[in-house]
């Protein structure tokens, strides 16, 4: 029976991951395998449990338990970790859901959907074991009373507000893969526009998406390497070929920050001693590592602090375990994601990034802005991918040090969600997990996407709606989404014991299915 559960699971799963075949033929047929296995995972443990549970009360919370515990292992650990669609995630929509949220993150939320849906199917096929599927569907929906008589605290006006301009380019994933120096030319001119429409008087921080900045590196470091090394593209234009210096587009950014005056929170890549060495033919690129990275351009430089991305998306970045063996990469590179190159080193700690906004009072507009003065705020840039692990993200909010005592203030997160396509539906999807997010930490949340969906989330977990000028962009849009942000946070369970009560139900559910093999005495 799990076999046959995990071959109807399949159809789900192709569906839900389709956009994977666009990255990967090949390797698209077993990872969609891969996750269909783990619900022939869930009907296998949870058949074991049944049986040796018979009629007992607590049977169906011991099942649920299990199933939890597989989600949390395919979330948390397999590859790294891949929480893509978990049984919770759809109720952020509703407020009460959100509230939850709060309280037990996606995967205490997840459990309560567990024990109601099993409760019921427990009653309905086990007839005799009704008061089992009651007690279930109590402890589900328990866990949900208190959320519904929670209160939200930021009703009223918050003291400051903060205005923030998110930046969508649209730049089709097929162009940024083979994004050659023309491209980049053309797009700077597009990004370098936009970010001059959105430097109204009361923006205090500008977003770009993820790897969205033309050129090879913006930190000083790198940027003098090119110039030392008089690093040049050729690009044809109306007028013939002309020489352009590798570093222009950083230098160009630095100029454009210091004119806009408005930090610029911007996605290129990071490196660890970048350096050029002349080779027959031509010049050799050197680096002791590559990352995907988060700056802020303020005050006319690019600050020397950075984030790095410390959870590589799992086989778009790296091949979890794989990428350790060379040879064995390149091979499975060649024969299932040719022109693809997993090169990225993974970030070393959390890091924080400080811009020093403008804050205004609530309602200023266009027409009129009152300005309370600047203020450094702490953000959280988890990248893309890593806003789906909930406790990365966690991790990157109370990354607290000495040299950084203040509490993050808010969460952006960049991201070239080019990958996904003409699928609006993942978008909404990844979407929805920063949604979740917002909901645990209680910190407002913005997004920054290459082809959408752009927006934010406030502390409660509540879509912060765009302002109308300029109108905001839709999915595969080219466009500016101004959306002015409530500064109140909200202290929530979910960011002080974090996944410790999945962990601990997950232990419940292995240690039941462990238990299940155990022999009984037989009676004489």
């Amino acid at each position: 029976m799990s076999v046959w559960y995990a071959v109807g699971t399949l159809a789900f799963w192709a569906f839900e991951q389709w956009w994977v075949s666009r990255i990967s033929a090949v390797g698209y047929v077993p990872f969609v395998a891969l996750m269909a296995c783990y619900g022939g995972l869930h009907c296998w443990g949870g058949l074991r449990i049944a049986r040796r549970t018979g009629a007992a009360r607590y049977g169906v919370i011991l099942f649920a338990a299990w199933v939890l515990a597989v989600d949390v292992f395919r979330g948390e650990i397999a590859l790294k970790g891949y929480p893509w669609y978990l049984a919770g995630h759809p109720l952020i929509r509703w407020g009460p859901g959100a509230s939850m949220a709060s309280l037990w993150g996606a995967y205490g939320v997840s459990f309560a959907v567990l024990l109601v849906s099993l409760g019921l199917g427990w009653m309905v096929v086990r007839r005799e074991a009704r008061l089992g599927g009651m007690v279930a569907i109590g402890f589900g929906v328990l866990m949900g009373v208190p959320a519904m008589l929670m209160k939200r605290s930021g009703d009223a006006a918050p003291p400051q507000i903060v205005t923030v301009g998110l930046i969508q380019t649209n730049v089709a994933q097929n162009v940024k893969m083979g994004w050659g120096p023309e491209e980049q030319f053309k797009e700077w001119q597009t990004l370098e526009a936009m970010t001059a429409r959105a430097a109204t008087p009361m923006v205090g921080l500008i977003v770009w998406p993820e790897t969205m900045m033309p050129g090879m590196a913006i930190d000083d470091a790198s940027v003098k390497a090119m110039k030392d090394a008089q690093i040049y593209y050729n690009v044809k234009t109306a007028e013939g070929e002309q020489k352009l210096a590798a570093a222009a587009f950083a230098d160009r950014l630095r100029e454009v920050q210091k004119e806009l005056n408005v930090p610029i929170v911007v996605g290129e890549e990071g490196f660890d001693n970048l350096r050029f060495e002349e080779v027959p033919g031509g010049i050799d690129v050197k680096y002791d590592a590559r990352y995907n990275s988060a700056f802020v351009v303020q005050n006319g430089k690019v600050e020397g602090a950075r984030y790095d991305k410390l959870h590589l998306t799992p086989f778009g970045e790296e091949m979890p375990y794989i990428s350790s063996v060379e040879w064995l990469e390149r091979l499975l590179l060649s024969f299932a994601a040719r022109g693809m190159k997993f090169d990225l080193a993974e970030g070393k700690r959390p890091v924080r990034l400080l811009p020093q906004v403008k804050m205004t009072a609530p309602g200023s507009g266009q027409a009129k802005v009152e300005s309370l003065g600047t203020s450094v705020m702490p953000i959280a840039t988890p990248i893309c991918f890593e806003i789906a692990d909930s406790a990365l993200v966690r991790s990157l909010v109370q990354a607290t040090t000495p040299s950084m005592p203040l509490p993050t203030a808010m969460i952006v997160t960049i991201t070239n969600d080019g990958w996904f396509g003409d699928s609006d539906m993942t978008r909404r999807q990844h979407t929805q997990l920063a949604r979740w997010r917002a909901a645990e930490l209680g910190l407002p949340v913005l997004r920054a996407a290459n082809t959408g969906d752009s927006g934010g989330f406030d502390a409660w977990g509540q879509p912060i709606a765009a302002m109308h000028l300029p109108p905001a962009p839709r999915s595969r849009e080219e466009g500016i989404a101004i959306m002015q942000v409530p500064t109140y946070t909200v202290q929530t369970l979910y960011a002080r014991i974090g996944n410790a009560l999945a962990w601990v139900i997950g232990a419940i559910g292995v240690g039941a299915c462990a238990w299940t093999w155990k022999r009984t005495k037989l009676e004489t």
